[in-house]
């Protein structure tokens, strides 16, 4: 497997609802492997977030808390 691009999603301006369907929007039209880096803030985005994407269609790849002065969250992901 190459090297893939890597994808930001910043949802940190977004409100819960429209942060989810551009999520969502958004990994329909990734590739196979394609590697998305998701920033957000809204603790209801973080607890809904996986429950958006199809089961077993992507892999957790990396966590990260506190970002940016303790304010929001990442999350990357690979699309299987």
């Amino acid at each position: 497997m190459g090297r893939q691009a890597k994808q930001i999603l910043d949802l940190r301006r977004y409100i819960p609802p429209l942060s989810l369907l551009k999520l969502t929007e958004t990994f329909r039209h990734m590739r196979s492997n394609g590697v998305l880096e998701i920033m957000g803030q809204d603790p209801d985005t973080w607890t809904d977030l996986f429950k958006v994407l199809p089961s077993g269609s992507y892999e957790l790849v990396g966590v990260q808390g506190k970002i940016e002065n303790g304010d929001g969250y990442k999350v990357t992901i690979r699309k299987k």
